[in-house]
């Protein structure tokens, strides 16, 4: 396991700074922030159930955040974080200056050249980190065995499920989307819980139909059911609690372009911007970052912050399928009180949904 040399660190990251600035050519850089980190967490876990778990997981993450602005004070902001299970072997300088440098270019040019979209029912394409964001936010958080009971209700919010909504359908029935621990490299990564169950992954929802919640011990018994080691904590002075580690959608078996050939029309949402969505996980709002306009089967000018507004359940109804592409995206997901937050993974396919109302901002 390779521990980082900090100097070639610090040059990574002023190199990183220098390629982002010198690759605008219109748009002023208002802010910039960009860092490098490698960890190691360690855990020992002895409960009453008669488990015993020592383990040690190394980290290794990068974040960047920089805002681009025009002379009229229009600005956009891009964040970007990427984090893995693993030692710093796993981080490279080049890829990661490179992936800076284009995310610059790419956002300065919807910035510069994006146009207002079309308001209307169209098709829509989402790229893994929009599709990661409506596993993890419209089917991951709703289908935690503790928010199901009602306990998360006065924390982070409610569920649109409940305790008899196994076997409901709620998608196409093409749909598929799982969260899984034990993809190895993965942020979420972890082979046993918090509470010594072994990791194992979980099919949320199978065929377009709740097929199992995110169960812990105390809520697997109150529910009739077995755990199946979704229970996490932040720290030893915290309890397990129902929690997602890697959500996704399944892939498909199309390509990105045979998706946009089959959306016509529409628009393609490669990040967002911001989002926002209800306690009972229904109503959700997603504000892209950089989109694209599909045009005759074909990804065509920016657009300037179009916006999703939509039901989980329209949309999830709405899915026509999946590429074979598959990307996960870090993050850190808050839960509890008090809080707890823990690495997690979101991502999927691209993903083409059709009849969604688009608007703009």
């Amino acid at each position: 396991m390779e521990e980082p040399d900090f100097d070639d660190l610090k040059e990574t990251i002023k190199l990183a700074y220098q390629e982002l600035k010198s690759s605008l050519k219109k748009a002023t850089l208002l802010q910039c922030f960009i860092s490098v980190s490698w960890s190691k967490s360690h855990r020992t876990l002895v409960n009453s159930e008669g488990a015993y778990v020592n383990y040690t997981i190394p980290r290794v993450g990068e974040v960047a955040v920089f805002t681009l602005k025009r002379d009229d004070g229009l600005s956009l902001q891009k964040f970007h974080q990427r984090e893995q299970e693993g030692g710093f072997e796993l981080f490279q300088a080049a890829k990661f200056v490179e992936s800076i440098k284009q995310q610059a270019i790419e956002l300065e040019n919807v910035l510069f050249n994006g146009k207002q979209a079309d308001e209307g029912v169209t098709n829509i394409v989402l790229s893994p980190e929009l599709t990661g964001l409506v596993s993890h936010e419209s089917v991951g958080h709703p289908l935690e065995a503790d928010r199901v009971l009602g306990r998360e209700g006065v924390q982070a919010g409610e569920s649109y499920a409940s305790a008899q909504s196994i076997g409901v359908q709620i998608g196409a029935h093409n749909l598929n989307i799982s969260d899984d621990p034990t993809i190895e490299r993965s942020n979420g990564y972890y082979l046993i819980d918090d509470e010594g169950v072994p990791a194992q992954k979980r099919r949320l929802i199978e065929n377009g139909r709740i097929n199992e919640f995110l169960l812990g011990l105390e809520p697997a018994a109150v529910l009739g059911l077995k755990s199946n080691g979704s229970s996490r904590c932040s720290s030893y002075d915290r309890e397990p609690i129902p929690r997602m580690s890697n959500t996704f959608f399944e892939p498909g078996d199309r390509t990105f372009d045979e998706l946009i050939e089959e959306a016509k029309e529409g628009v393609y949402f490669k990040s967002f911007r911001e989002w926002n969505i209800d306690d009972r996980r229904t109503n959700q709002r997603y504000v892209a970052l950089v989109a694209y306009k599909i045009k005759n089967g074909e990804v065509s000018e920016p657009l300037l912050m179009p916006v999703l507004e939509v039901t989980t359940f329209k949309l999830l109804s709405s899915f026509v399928g999946g590429s074979k592409d598959f990307e996960l995206y870090s993050g850190t997901c808050g839960k509890g009180d008090p809080g707890q937050p823990l690495p997690v993974s979101m991502g999927g396919p691209h993903t083409l949904f059709k009849g969604i109302k688009v608007g703009r901002r």
